[in-house]
């Protein structure tokens, strides 16, 4: 891929969940898949994943050589609160925000 990777040098969304998705949950995620999405942030394109196994949001990116996935988990009683901490100040605020706002998800810290 040299120097310009892209996310759709590395395969279209359901190439890339099928091949990197079990290193990221642990298992395969074959059926497990609820909602796939892909968006444009600022120039680069991101694919978006929710899973079901526990719940797992997903997002994979690829930049200058390197592709980049990202995971948040949680049971349905600490997601929204894990969410809303990320939203909130983390490193991870522009990626996890990004993907939330594509899926829709209410938080109350965007």
């Amino acid at each position: 891929m040299g120097d310009d990777a892209t996310i759709e040098k590395v395969g279209p969304p359901e190439k890339v969940i099928d091949a990197f998705g079990p290193e990221l949950v642990g298992q395969n995620v074959e059926g497990q898949v609820t909602d796939m999405k892909v968006g444009e942030y600022e120039g680069r394109t991101y694919y978006f994943y929710e899973l079901k196994v526990p719940h797992v949001l997903i997002t994979a990116t690829a930049a200058g050589s390197r592709l980049y996935l990202m995971t948040v988990s949680g049971n349905g009683m600490s997601f929204p609160f894990v969410l809303n901490l990320l939203c909130s100040g983390f490193n991870f605020k522009r990626v996890v925000c990004i993907h939330i706002l594509y899926f829709g998800h209410v938080l109350t810290h965007l």
